[in-house]
């Protein structure tokens, strides 16, 4: 039997840790949840530095988003930036993807 899947339904933020771990290192942990269906965690190590950060909090949502499609798609972070505009900082992050042994960016 198939199961159906409710495309309108998002993930959403559940929390988020940044936490110094040894001089000059860093963790991040995500937890992306997704109503009844469970929470989906996401954790990665890194430069502790502005950009290392940044990169450490992509790498471990990157990591709850493979957890949430079930491994069915890998992601690695090629790129993360902060952008300052309309009063506020945004951070950019470019994706590469594979699914069935099909790559993307």
């Amino acid at each position: 039997m198939a199961s159906i899947i409710d495309y309108h339904r998002r993930l959403k933020l559940g929390d988020f840790e940044l936490v110094a771990t040894a001089p000059g290192q860093c963790r991040a942990r995500v937890v992306l949840g997704w109503g009844e269906d469970g929470d989906f965690v996401g954790v990665a190590e890194g430069a502790d530095s502005p950009s290392g950060q940044l990169r450490c909090a992509a790498e471990a949502t990157a990591q709850a988003l493979e957890t949430a499609a079930e491994e069915k798609v890998e992601l690695r972070v090629l790129a993360v930036k902060a952008i300052e505009g309309f009063d506020t900082i945004i951070v950019v992050v470019s994706l590469g993807s594979r699914v069935q042994d099909q790559t993307e960016r």
